[in-house]
Parts: C-alpha cells; sequence; structure tokens
C-alpha cells in the first residue's frame, strides 16, 4: 500500500510518509488491506482541501497499544464535524466537501471498511476537528512470529469462482461486510435480512444458489442472553411453528431445502457456545461455524461442502 500510494503524491500534490512496524499480527491480509486502503483513499481525496496545496500531508503508521497495534491514517485536510462523525459510516451516506479531488463526498466505502472490520472482530476509531485533519484507525490483535514448519504444501481448495451463495443474516453490516468478502472470492451473492426475504429471494433464483449461509440468531427468533439448550430448541420450535418469521436458522435452512428441487448445502453461522447447537447442525447435515468467522476457515468449509455435494451428485449419475 506504501508503494501503491507514494506514486499517486504528484497526482494529488499530496506530501506522503510512511512508517512499518517489525511486530506480527492476527488478521486476514487481504480484507485488511482493503481496510486500510480505503483510509489512505480518503486521506489522500481530502488532504488539500484547506486550500494550502503545498503543505498537504498524509501519513501511514501505527502505534502499539497493549495487546493491539492501532494502525493508522492521518491527514491534515478539512477534519469532520462531531456531529457528522457517526453518519459517515452509514451506508450510502457522503459528506459534501467542494474541494476535494476525484468523486464527492466524505465517506464513500466506509461503510464497507466498517462491515469488512466486524468481520474480523477488528475496531475503527475515527478522531477530527473541523479544519484540523482526521485521524483514522484499525486495531488489530498483535501476535507471536508463526513458527513455519516444512512440510507438504497443503491441497488447493475448490474454486468458489461463479458460486451462488444466499447469506442471511439480520445485521445489514454483516451482510455488507459478507457480500465484499465472497465477492472477492468472485461468488455470485445474494443477501436476505429475514427469513420471509430469504424464501423469496429463494423461490425466485433456486436455479442460481449452490450454498446457504445461515446466521442462527434471526429477527424475530430470542435466546435470552445467548444462552442455548436442546430442549430450549425443541420447544421453541413448538411454540413458533405457527409463527411466519419467528425462525432460526436451523428452521429456516430445512425449510429452503423443503423448497429446494436438490440437496442444498448449508452452514449454520452463531455466536451461541453451547456444543448442543453444533450437535443439532451436524444431525441437520449443517456445516458450523462460531463467530467472529475467520475467511480462511469459511473458504475451506464451504470448499468442503460444495465438493462432497458435486462426489454426491456423481455417485448417482454413475
Amino acid at each position: 500500500l506504501a508503494s501503491e500510494f507514494s506514486a499517486l503524491t504528484n497526482e494529488y500534490q499530496v506530501d506522503f510518509h510512511f512508517k512499518t512496524s517489525k511486530l506480527y499480527i492476527a488478521s486476514d491480509i487481504t480484507l485488511l488491506a482493503r481496510i486500510v486502503q480505503n483510509f489512505l483513499s480518503n486521506a489522500f481525496r481530502y488532504a488539500h482541501c484547506l486550500g494550502n496545496t503545498d503543505n498537504s500531508k498524509v501519513l501511514l503508521g501505527c502505534r502499539r497499544q497493549g495487546n493491539e497495534l492501532s494502525i493508522q491514517v492521518y491527514d491534515n485536510g478539512p477534519g469532520i464535524p462531531v456531529d457528522k462523525q457517526q453518519q459517515i459510516f452509514e451506508q450510502f451516506t457522503q459528506l459534501n466537501t467542494t474541494d476535494a479531488i476525484g468523486p464527492k463526498g466524505l465517506g464513500l466505502g466506509l461503510n464497507i471498511a466498517q462491515s469488512l472490520a466486524s468481520i474480523l472482530n477488528h475496531t475503527i476509531d475515527l478522531k477530527s476537528q473541523e479544519n484540523h485533519g482526521c485521524l483514522f484507525s484499525i486495531n488489530v490483535p498483535i501476535c507471536q512470529k508463526p513458527v513455519v514448519h516444512k512440510q507438504d504444501p497443503p491441497p488447493a481448495s475448490m474454486s468458489l469462482q461463479g458460486v451462488g451463495v444466499l447469506c442471511i443474516d439480520n445485521e445489514q453490516d454483516i451482510l455488507s461486510g459478507m457480500t465484499e468478502l465472497l465477492s472477492a472470492w468472485q461468488c455470485h451473492v445474494f443477501t436476505a435480512i429475514n427469513a420471509q426475504q430469504a424464501k423469496e429471494i429463494y423461490a425466485d433464483h433456486e436455479d442460481e444458489i449452490d450454498i446457504l449461509l445461515v446466521d442462527f440468531q434471526l429477527t424475530g427468533y430470542q435466546n435470552d442472553n445467548d444462552s442455548f439448550s436442546s430442549k430450549a430448541y425443541a420447544n421453541e420450535k413448538e411454540r413458533s411453528s405457527d409463527l411466519k418469521d419467528k425462525v432460526n436458522g436451523i428452521e429456516l435452512i430445512e425449510q429452503l431445502r423443503a423448497m429446494s428441487h436438490y440437496s442444498l448445502p448449508a452452514i449454520l453461522i452463531t455466536a451461541t457456545t453451547d456444543n448442543n447447537l453444533m450437535s443439532l447442525a451436524k444431525q441437520a447435515d449443517i456445516g458450523y461455524l462460531r463467530k467472529i468467522i475467520k475467511p480462511i476457515a469459511l473458504r475451506s468449509l464451504m470448499s468442503s461442502l460444495l465438493s462432497q455435494e458435486l462426489k454426491k451428485n456423481y455417485s448417482h449419475k454413475t
């Protein structure tokens, strides 16, 4: 990123400096780079907006804060009023800044950056005062240097290019982040924010959807304190059988499979920690991942389930 943006200093008339660190961090390099790239793009675009083009500055650096590394991007542009600072992370929001270079509107892409940070379980901070620049930072856990053992390379994961994925979650930020991640893998992504919408989308696009990614706790399904038990699940299922939208992720997967004319792989995603839920998912032939999702684990499980499906289809044909 430092090399990429160093090449843009003349075009944007920006004095750009960066500082590196020898610390190791635990993150997904592709998604983290997208977030920092977003910070830098906005910084370059607005650094000169106070009219002093001879003193437009952007700094990329990092600072250790306890067990985390804060990756920071500073610019000396117009800053953001306090009452607008939360607004710029909202979907489709842009703040007018007439002197900006490039597309008009402060906050371009920051909603996606926030969504990706949520998937990675990282936090984003903003410090700014009007007419005194901005400091965007993302906080990433520090880890020990990985020990590399010489071994045979792992088998390549199945390509996900062109795979149709229906993501169902009642949090729009999570859906936005998942869409960004899956699109980077060249998947064809459908999203739904509740059970009814998911069923409508599946009815219209059944032939295009190859796998489901479903949050366990959907809108309308309540489970106090994230606790879970097989008995509570059975009782809730009985009580909610005639309530249209009051379903959890397992029940919704079962309903979508009942609509399908072919076998439908699915992954249940949950923040609950009770092992009974994992057992229920396994009994229903559903993959299982706990939040916070690691992209490498998600990709591996998706590849495995889709490969198993291909093998089943092949064995049936032969």
